[in-house]
């Protein structure tokens, strides 16, 4: 019982962003830099998604496009836009978002795993409400395990 409460109060940091005027976020502890939109170098024979790759501190680097990884409509670079370098199991990814917003903390007991609101995409850990907003976690490590080779 004693578990139970501990794990119900834990909290984790999430990194939130925007995509398609909604707002998701990923873990904290698996962001590991922020970088502004920059030119990609073309990966050919690569699945949609994958948008290209970058060269970062001798590390060539995957960018791929999350609106359609999680099947939203396309749009423009702006300002705003920004990659999200990720590690998974020491494999670094990026996604590319439309901004980025803040990291909040959210409880264990707030994350909503249910389907209520419709997130029954595979790479959707659940959604959490933060002040008037409702907040679409994500989970990198399904979003990065697909097959990019």
């Amino acid at each position: 019982m004693q578990e139970q409460q501990a794990a119900n109060t834990e909290e984790a940091q999430w990194l939130t962003f925007a995509l398609e005027g909604e707002i998701y976020a990923v873990e904290v502890l698996r962001t590991l830099e922020i970088l502004n939109f920059m030119e990609l170098a073309p990966v050919p024979g690569a699945p949609d998604y994958v948008l290209g790759m970058i060269s970062l501190r001798g590390e060539v680097i995957n960018i791929n496009s999350l609106r359609l990884l999680l099947d939203l409509p396309g749009s423009d670079i702006s300002k705003q836009s920004r990659i999200i370098l990720l590690d998974i199991s020491g494999q670094i990814q990026g996604i590319l978002v439309d901004s980025v917003s803040e990291i909040i903390s959210i409880k264990n007991a707030e994350i909503d795993s249910s389907n209520e609101h419709g997130t029954n995409c595979p790479f959707v850990i659940g959604t959490a409400h933060y002040e008037d907003d409702i907040i679409i976690l994500i989970s990198v490590e399904k979003l990065l395990a697909v097959d990019i080779s």
